[in-house]
């Protein structure tokens, strides 16, 4: 009966920590998609590459977003 208990309490603290650290990466792509937003709309050399460069951050983001929302889909298909 132990087993089962931390068993089951390991797996609901992983489950949750997991949903928090999707729920960062979400609100940190929502930042660095705004300050691409900025960054594009100033005509400059160096602004144009810091929009440029941000997309370095921004992929990796998109893919654990896109793997958040399909892991929380597929158990409704």
């Amino acid at each position: 009966m132990t087993a089962t208990v931390t068993t089951t309490t390991a797996t609901a603290i992983a489950s949750g920590s997991i949903l928090m650290m999707a729920l960062m990466a979400v609100l940190a792509l929502i930042a660095l998609l705004i300050q691409q937003e900025i960054f594009s709309s100033i005509n400059r050399k160096r602004a144009y590459w810091i929009s440029h460069s941000l997309n370095i951050a921004i992929f990796p983001l998109m893919l654990i977003l896109a793997l958040t929302v399909v892991t929380r889909l597929i158990p409704f298909l």
